[in-house]
Parts: C-alpha cells; structure tokens; sequence
C-alpha cells in the first residue's frame, strides 16, 4: 500500500489551557531486541528471584491448608453420614464429575471459537442478551397474571437498551479490539492451548478445594453442634474458632484461584508480547509460551504472589465486615421492644455497609490493576511494586487510560462466564429433575453440588476466556512502549484506534522525558 493510499489519522486540536507538569519517576522501558529466544528478546538486566517473602507465604498457606484438611478427614472419615454419602456416590460419581468438570470446559472453549469467527457479534449478543431476558420475563409475568412485575421487567428492559445506545461507541472500540486479540490468536495458536490446559488444571484445583472446604466446614460445624446446648431443639452454634478456620479457608481458595488465574495471565502476557514486537520480523522467539510461562514460575513468582495476596486479604476483610453486621443485625431482631438504643443499631449497620462497600471497591480496583502489572512484569521481570508504579504512569503518560476504563472487554467476558456458570448449573438440575442418579445421595449434599456446581463453572470460564483480557491489556502495555509499531505493521487498526480517541493521536507521539 502506498503512503498516499493509506488512511491518516484525525488532526489533533491542543486545548489552551494545558495540564500542569506531572513528574514522572517511571524507568523507561528498554525496547525489545529480535531474537530467537523469549528470554534474549524480553532480557532482565539483573535476574533474580522477586519477592520470594511471598513465595514462601503462599506455600506455607498451602501446607497449613493441607494439615487442616487432613486432621478434619481424620475426625471425620468414619461417621456416619460420610459413609452414607461414599455409599451413595459410588453411582452418582461420574455424572456428578462430568456435569461439574466437563460442561464448563466444554462451553467455554465454544465461546472462544465463537469469539474467534465473530468477534463484533459475540460482543454485541453479549449485551443484547440482557434486554432479551428482561423483554422475556415481563411476557411471562404478563402470562401469568403479574402485570407489576412485568411493567418492571419492561421498564429494566427498555434501560438496557438505551444503556446499550449511549455506550455503542465503546461497543465498536470492543469489537475492533476483539479482532486483533484474535489475529494474535490466529499466529499464536499457543494462547488457545495455555487457556484449555489452564481451564483443565484450574477445574481440577477447584474441585479438590471444594471438596476439601466441604470437609473441613462439616467437620467444625459437628464439633460445634456436639458442644451446643440446643435449648429449643432447632439453634446452631457456631464458635469463634469456626469463624475463624472459615475465614481461613475462604483467604486459602481465593489465594490459589488468584495465583491460578494471573499465572495464566503472565503466561499468555508474553505470547502477546512477542506478537505485537515481533509479529513482522524475521527473527522472533520461538515458543514464547513456555518462555513466559517458565519465568512466571520462577523470577516473577514470587511477585505474582505478591499481587495476588492482596485481593484475598481485601476479600477476607470483607467478609470479616460482613460477619460484623450480620451479628449486629441479629442483635437488633432479637432486643427487646423496650430497648432504647435502636437508633444506635441502624448507625451500626449502615456503617458496616459502608465499610462493606469500601472493601467491595477496594478488591475490585486491586484486581484491575494488577493485571496490568503482570503484563509489564511478564515481558520485563521486575518486582511487583516497581511494575505497578512503572505500569501506571506509562498508561497516564501515554494517555491510555481512558481506554482502559471505556473498553468493555472484561465485563464481556465476565457476562458471558456468568452465561457459562448457569448452563453448567442448569444441566446440573436437569439431570437431578429427568435421571436417578442423585436419589441415593443425601438432599443437603445435592444441594452442596449444586452451589459447587456453579461455582466451578464460573471460575472455569472466567480463567479461560481470561486470555482475551490478557491480551487487550498486554496490548496496551506493548502500544505504552513503543507506539510506532503498531502504526506501521498495523495501520489500519492503528486509524481506526484514534478515530475512536483522537486525543491519543498526540500522546502516543510525544518522546518520554529526558530524566526517566
């Protein structure tokens, strides 16, 4: 294509009135070199282990999880009810596997060769599903006689559908992101394999946690009950150390899901790398997979389980806030009329709602942003604190951000592992409803399956659609960098990405500063 055919992006019009001066601290970021080997090309100048404190936290929350499973295994293996349900499962067993293991697996992997063929319409159904729905439940409520909550699902329908026409631009920038996510997906088929081997592993490690967590929480809640003094036959005593060992439990699953989830992440992050660097050269790394993969377990481990273990503290925190004002509550049904401190109860719980909601914020922005640290640490080894630093102020020197907040990749993803999760539990109830194979096995377990049943299909999904999200936010890391390489080995992506935020065009063409 000539320079004169070629499209140009929009002019850039500077405001009067310019910012004032932000002082950068960022490294900047060395270029990568061509090369045959992931780790010529994507070289740490000083390698060494990062923040190994955490590597040896998480690995002392393994073991201490382990001791506790196996002293609850041991108090427990040999009563009655477990026996019952070992009795009852021997049939059971391999529906109930292949219901809970094989249908997520199954359809996520569907969805990422839906995503493959039709990006902008796995987008745009994504969202239209959400008016669909609503549309669908005010039709049946008008069926049966529920005019109210039809004119509801009405009303929720119809704001989805203007939500939908005030963010169409974002819907497009989406899309156009899907398809080079894609195209990177086509040179690289690695990306699919790193997300169906992470699905496989992440689907097994969830289900031996569940299992395990079962144990453990049926074994203090029976030493509880042998303790409790059941003054009107139908009371539950849960103890503190009950509370405690859940909090526990709840900090270990998360932890390992979130380790789980960004080694994936770190993984498919330099697959990318290589791609965007790379893509157009004639000498590029081989297997950038097992190259990224083997310094996210070894140099960079110890960082991702720095990044990670702050979201299962924000997550336990919460919970602890949680338990607080369910306490409180309790206590304010159960006072006497004549009492006088109610005014002081509801100040309580709507203060525990605060801190609830602070703490809800507080983990989802740490989720998001870690990732982006990943992605920086993927491609240049450095420890968690100095990613996170360097990794922000690229995104505001480049004036990325805006991008990051308006793309809707991950709240696709996320919908559509919501979708994944309901049919994975739907199948779960279609076999209990139309089979036999549960009818041996104890209600309040079927019930428990059930829960882990959606549970295991949500956080399947969610890891193997996560390759997309990697790959938008490696993207952004890699066009941080060296924007010029994408303009000139994608053109045409690159005018239709300013097109879309014109004020880019000039930020990703200023140099960096002399003093980083």
């Amino acid at each position: 294509m000539s320079e004169s055919s070629r499209l140009l992006p929009p002019p850039y019009f500077q405001s009067e009135e310019e910012p004032p001066e932000y002082e950068y601290t960022f490294e900047k970021p060395k270029e990568p070199v061509e090369s045959d080997s992931f780790e010529e090309s994507f070289k740490i100048a000083s390698p060494k282990y990062q923040d190994k404190v955490f590597t040896l936290i998480f690995f002392a929350t393994l073991v201490l999880f382990g001791l506790l499973a196996g002293h609850s295994i041991k108090n427990i293996k040999n009563h009655e009810y477990i026996l019952q349900i070992q009795a009852a499962a021997n049939p059971s067993l391999w529906p109930l596997v292949t219901s809970a293991f094989v249908i997520p697996i199954v359809c996520s992997v569907v969805l990422l060769v839906l995503v493959w063929a039709y990006p902008l319409f796995f987008v745009l159904a994504g969202y239209f599903l959400l008016p669909l729905v609503m549309f669908g439940l005010a039709t049946s409520m008008f069926a049966t006689g529920k005019p109210g909550a039809a004119g509801m699902f009405l009303i929720l329908g119809f704001f989805q559908i203007w939500y939908l026409a005030s963010i169409r631009r974002n819907l497009s920038f989406t899309s156009l992101v899907f398809r080079i996510i894609i195209e990177t997906m086509a040179d690289y088929p690695s990306t699919l394999v790193v997300s169906c081997l992470s699905s496989i592993i992440s689907g097994i490690c969830s289900l031996v946690f569940f299992v395990l967590a079962g144990l453990i929480a049926y074994d203090r809640l029976k030493q509880d009950d042998a303790n409790c003094p059941h003054e009107d036959g139908n009371d539950v005593c849960v103890s503190n150390t009950t509370l405690a060992v859940e909090l526990f439990t709840l900090f270990t699953g998360c932890y390992i899901f979130e380790v789980l989830e960004n080694l994936t992440h770190v993984t498919i992050s330099g697959i990318y790398g290589s791609w965007y660097f790379f893509h157009r050269s004639v000498v590029k790394p081989r297997n950038p997979a097992w190259g990224s993969f083997k310094r996210a377990i070894t140099y960079s481990f110890g960082s991702i389980c720095f990044g990670s273990i702050i979201v299962p503290i924000t997550r336990t925190i919460r919970q602890i806030i949680t338990f607080g004002k369910e306490k409180v509550i309790n206590r304010q049904y159960g006072r006497d009329e004549e009492e006088q401190n109610g005014l002081l109860f509801c100040a309580l719980i709507c203060l525990f709602s605060i801190l609830e909601w602070l703490a809800d914020q507080v983990e989802f922005w740490v989720k998001w942003f870690n990732k982006f640290a990943f992605s920086y640490l993927a491609l240049y080894g450095k420890d968690y604190l100095s990613s996170s630093k360097d990794t922000y102020e690229l995104l505001r020197f480049r004036g990325l951000l805006v991008l990051v907040t308006d793309c809707l990749v991950e709240s696709t993803l996320t919908l559509y592992s919501i979708l994944v999760s309901l049919t994975s539990g739907g199948v779960f109830y279609l076999l209990y409803k139309t089979t036999a194979l549960f009818d041996r096995l104890p209600k309040e377990f079927v019930i428990l399956a059930f829960i882990v049943q959606l549970l295991l299909g949500l956080f399947i999904a969610k890891v193997t659609l996560n390759s997309f999200n990697s790959g938008f936010i490696t993207f952004l890391i890699a066009l941080c960098i060296n924007p010029e390489v994408f303009e000139q080995n994608y053109h045409d992506y690159y005018v239709k990405l300013t097109n879309y935020y014109p004020e880019i065009s000039h930020t990703l063409k200023t140099p960096f500063p002399d003093y980083v």
